[in-house]
């Protein structure tokens, strides 16, 4: 019996490439470095800001890294909105609401874009990159939420886009649905859904 739905932000609940891919082109900028095509963001869409900028930045040493990332992770307020919900999520996250406890886990660092598109407070509880030691593709943030929900992995059910959120939610043992990806790397044998009223027939 699923009693815990657990969602991912980027590519799930919010379309994300054109704010996320003008945030980092603005730290680029800032560092004096080239910006982004859209081909070439194509190519790092589904890294972690720190991952990014340990590419685009392999000169940087690690401190350095962690003070542009504590710089510039607030500034994310400014690029919000150019963020858009996905088409149905405010539906069927009302259709949730009061009847599973509900959850992120995300490998951004703050959750700004939920307050601006008004839909933090359906979710119970929030695990970021910020809140573990290793953030997706390691289950670490799933195994926090299933022990303050304290329920089973089999109770759970997680929607995420990427490899990563694949490969965290097959290890803590939670069924994994892979909402619209266009990340090849996932290969064609998982369960898929292209529409958010699909999460049902998983309940």
């Amino acid at each position: 019996m699923i009693k815990t739905v657990l969602f991912d932000i980027d590519g799930v609940i919010v379309y994300s490439d054109k704010a996320n891919r003008k945030f980092v082109n603005a730290i680029l900028k800032e560092q004096g470095k080239k910006e982004l095509s859209e081909k070439d963001f194509q190519k790092i869409k589904f890294f972690t800001i720190k991952q990014v900028l340990e590419k685009y930045l392999p000169e940087f040493s690690e401190e350095k890294i962690k003070k542009i990332r504590e710089k510039w992770s607030p500034k994310y307020v400014n690029f919000v909105n150019h963020t858009e919900l996905n088409n149905g999520i405010k539906e069927i996250l009302e259709f949730l609401k009061g009847k599973f406890r509900l959850g992120i886990i995300t490998n951004r660092s703050l959750t700004t874009v939920l307050d601006y598109h008004k839909v933090k407070d359906y979710f119970e509880f929030i695990v970021t990159s910020a809140d573990v030691k290793e953030p997706k593709p390691s289950p670490e943030g799933i195994n926090k939420i299933l022990e303050k929900f304290k329920v089973k992995p089999e109770e759970a059910i997680f929607i995420g886009d990427t490899i990563a959120d694949l490969t965290a939610g097959e290890k803590a043992g939670v069924k994994t649905l892979i909402f619209r990806t266009t990340q090849k790397e996932i290969g064609k044998k998982i369960e898929r859904i292209t529409e958010f009223e699909e999460i049902k027939k998983f309940l």
